[in-house]
């Protein structure tokens, strides 16, 4: 190289001298010089976004612009990105991974700049490109909170134990996470009584599929509402400064318990009744206990009566059809619906010279809806009555 006055076409306002690259000589003879390049230019980095600053048009440009490309050389899930890594100008590493996705990915990132290279004759100067750097990209398992969907359910009272499917679409998170254990928390405002075993709830897989199950024992003649909320717990780590989330958020659902129509009934307190023949009616206090409609919801509703349905002589030559003439358990007031305080005394007629031992149903029938295993109106109660003779 040598040091040149700059010429007058390539002059700068300041009027300074600048090294010229003596870049190739071609000489035949006398040694004439071809210049491939001019004055030094400045590499000074462009920003991005802004406009270039202004430059003497006769002179080099007064910055240059970089750019970044970005290759997945090999990837352990191909599904990993959904936006593909990108750096910018100023080496900013962008990318967006796919929901759900975990994995490692083998980058290669080549730089250049705007400068550009000489060449001539097969020959090149300058560089335009950097050598490529080679970056692996780990997106690491984030545990994810627990998701389900609860829903309402409704049980029949008095069915013994119920096991209902309360949340479907249960899942522990991401597919990394499947091998977690969940359990549920859980909340409800049942009054005191009204299960005989608490609901017990879990997840169960069903056809492939995982549900939310509760199990439970109402308390007899429970009906009503309760309200319950849940959260799903599952057992992997949880820090929220990286992400982890262990608990999915709170639902809420409710178990509506559907009062059935309950047959009316009675305790039969005297399972034997024994009597002498010949009397016009028998009062036989104490026959029985706990009358009901149903239920004691249903006794405040609804009117129940009791009549023989059949009987049946067991020991006796007597035909026992006709037998019992008068058929009256004292129950309820006349007109109303509040009880005697002679409930359960039964008021007993037969027809007259009839001894032996028979077996008498006494059926009861409420005026409920009657229908189907859950909507029973009748009910079927058995005694025996001895009636001894006169003579015997």
């Amino acid at each position: 190289t040598s040091q040149l006055p700059l010429p007058r076409a390539l002059e700068p306002p300041v009027r300074e001298a600048r090294d010229l690259f003596w870049l190739e000589g071609a000489s035949s003879g006398n040694c004439d010089v071809v210049v491939f390049g001019g004055p030094l230019r400045d590499e000074t980095l462009c920003h991005a976004g802004a406009a270039p600053p202004r430059h003497d048009p006769r002179g080099p440009p007064v910055c240059q612009a970089v750019s970044f490309s970005v290759s997945v050389l090999s990837s352990t899930n191909a599904a990993l990105f959904s936006e593909p890594p990108e750096v910018s100008w100023d080496g900013t590493l962008t990318f967006a991974a796919a929901p759900l996705q975990i994995g490692e990915a083998r980058l290669r990132v080549d730089m250049s700049d705007s400068g550009g290279v000489l060449s001539n004759d097969g020959r090149t100067w300058g560089h335009d490109t950097a050598p490529p750097r080679f970056v692996t990209l780990r997106v690491l398992a984030v545990n994810r909170k627990p998701v389900f969907q609860a829903h309402d359910i409704m049980v029949n009272q008095n069915n013994g134990w119920e096991r209902v499917v309360f949340a479907a679409d249960v899942t522990p998170g991401a597919a990394h996470e499947a091998a977690q254990n969940l359990v549920w928390e859980v909340q409800d405002n049942a009054p005191d009584g009204f299960f005989v075993d608490a609901p017990r709830l879990a997840v169960a897989i069903i056809d492939g599929q995982m549900f939310g199950i509760a199990r439970f024992r109402l308390a007899a003649g429970s009906v009503g509402e309760v309200r319950f909320n849940v959260t799903l717990v599952d057992d992997g780590p949880v820090d929220a400064a990286v992400g982890h989330a262990g608990r999915s958020e709170a639902q809420a659902f409710a178990l509506t318990v559907r009062g059935m129509n309950q047959p009316p009934s009675f305790v039969v307190l005297q399972p034997v009744v024994r009597i002498t023949e010949g009397e016009a009616s028998y009062t036989i206090a104490n026959f029985a206990a706990n009358i009901t409609a149903g239920s004691p919801l249903e006794d405040r509703t609804q009117d129940a009566t009791f009549a023989v349905f059949s009987v049946e002589a067991l020991d006796s030559s007597w035909d026992p059809r006709g037998l019992v003439t008068r058929f009256a358990l004292a129950w309820r007031a006349p007109g109303t619906r509040a009880p005697l305080p002679h409930a359960g005394t039964l008021l007993l007629s037969l027809a007259p010279f009839r001894d032996g031992l028979f077996r008498i149903v006494v059926v009861g029938v409420d005026d409920g809806p009657a229908g189907g295993a859950q909507q029973r109106n009748a009910s079927y109660i058995p005694f025996l009555l001895d009636v001894r003779g006169v003579f015997q």
